[in-house]
């Protein structure tokens, strides 16, 4: 649990490592699918095609929706795998945080993430 505090905003934090069971794929495809509620993020380590970090905020069977640095907005599941390669993003559980909010305001307002 991290906490933030500066120019009357606040925000608090839960991050945790994505548990993932079943290292595949699916396994993590699943995984994923059950952690981003609406009221988390993932934060993806993307290797392969291309080394980046990016944050994973909503997913489907077939789709990753992202908030990216470099414009990326989806990363469907067909260009992912667990697998060494170079032609599709690799994903890995040791590569897959978590993050929780538990309130994001100002003094004035607050708001839930």
């Amino acid at each position: 649990m991290a906490a933030v505090r500066g120019q009357g905003v606040r925000v608090t934090l839960s991050v945790s490592r994505l548990k993932v069971s079943e290292p595949t794929l699916r396994g993590i495809w699943r995984r994923l699918r059950r952690a981003l509620d609406g009221k988390s993020v993932a934060i993806v380590g993307l290797n392969g095609a291309e080394r980046h970090w990016t944050v994973g905020y909503a997913i489907t069977e077939r789709t990753l929706r992202v908030a990216d640095s470099c414009g990326l907005r989806v990363i469907f599941r067909a260009q992912c795998t667990v697998g060494r390669t170079s032609l599709r993003y690799q994903l890995r559980p040791s590569e897959l945080v978590i993050t929780r909010g538990k309130g994001v305001g100002t003094r004035k307002q607050r708001c839930r993430l």
